[in-house]
């Protein structure tokens, strides 16, 4: 049974006055954990965070036991408390975040429990940037990706930059451990004037080409929220595709790790490249229509069953 891991936050988004779990690593698990259950695809999920030894935290508790995700990598901490962000949603559905800091998610460790998972069979390791603003974590999480070139997974960068808590540090050397990248317009805009000036790369494109080549990427994922998404293998290896109209749309918040879990299994199941586009962009719009970034019944992924019926 190939296994998909997630490492990094597992949090409350504050959503007006009411909590909703969520964290971009937990919200991609989750949906490979739905659809891998609802269409018996065969993959084993995890999430590796930590959590407080509070309500919150016992409420992560539960919901891992009830979707099936392993305990043993669910740290518990009795020092810090669970995360929690307060959202605020604009007009148009999309979210500004408000996130706070020494919780538990800041110190995961690289437990036995962690070694041993990560042994074996693993297919895909996701991880964001978020998380990596402790320093703690950063060693956590380098002690974890070693083992990619001893069992070949994938390693999945969501750069997902948030505030303050990214540098140029924690970005190159994602970079440099990263099979794919995961960027969306506003952050390769951001990615290329910050840190890749001196480079002069003018148009979006040659700077793609340049983090491929440079990283050895196998492909950069750009997401343009409402203009469509595009995936990028090398100069001549690429599918853009617009967007779609969101009819009903309820908020934004989750829409990028949606887009993420499709582009995973898709990979895994030898979906075509276009196929792999259309149906992440897809997916991502419908979870535009409901509050938040995940559903709470399993049967709302039975929509999808068209995709799933041959894997």
């Amino acid at each position: 049974m190939k296994k998909i891991a997630a490492i990094g936050e597992v949090l409350f988004d504050n959503i007006k006055g009411k909590d909703v779990l969520g964290g971009a690593p937990f919200n991609y698990i989750y949906h490979i954990n739905r659809l891998s259950e609802y269409y018996s695809l065969g993959f084993y999920t995890a999430v590796i965070s930590k959590v407080g030894n509070d309500p919150r935290g016992e409420k992560v508790r539960e919901e891992f036991t009830k979707i099936g995700l392993p305990l043993n990598l669910l740290q518990i901490s009795d020092t810090y408390e669970t995360g929690i962000v307060n959202v605020n949603l604009a007009s148009n559905g999309s979210a500004s975040y408000d996130i706070s800091e020494q919780v538990a998610y800041d110190y995961i460790d690289f437990s036995p429990e962690t070694k041993e998972f990560i042994a074996s069979d693993m297919a895909f390791f996701y991880f964001g940037t978020l998380f990596q603003r402790s320093s703690h974590n950063r060693k956590t999480l380098f002690r974890c990706l070693p083992e990619e070139n001893i069992f070949k997974q994938k390693v999945f960068f969501d750069i997902n930059l948030r505030m303050k808590y990214y540098n140029w540090e924690i970005i190159d050397s994602s970079l440099l451990e990263a099979d794919y990248l995961k960027i969306n317009n506003e952050e390769l805009k951001l990615l290329k004037n910050t840190y890749f000036a001196e480079k002069n790369l003018h148009y979006d494109r040659d700077f793609i080409d340049f983090l491929i080549e440079t990283y050895v990427l196998d492909a950069v994922i750009l997401t343009k929220a409402e203009k469509g998404a595009a995936i990028y293998f090398d100069e001549m290896s690429f599918w853009e595709m617009e967007g779609k109209i969101c009819y009903n749309l309820k908020d934004t918040i989750g829409a990028g790790d949606a887009f993420s879990s499709i582009f995973t299994l898709g990979t895994l199941l030898g979906w075509r490249g276009e196929q792999i586009l259309q149906r992440a962009i897809d997916f991502a719009t419908e979870i535009c229509k409901i509050e938040g970034a995940i559903p709470q019944d399993i049967a709302w992924y039975g929509q999808f069953k068209d995709w799933f019926s041959k894997a």
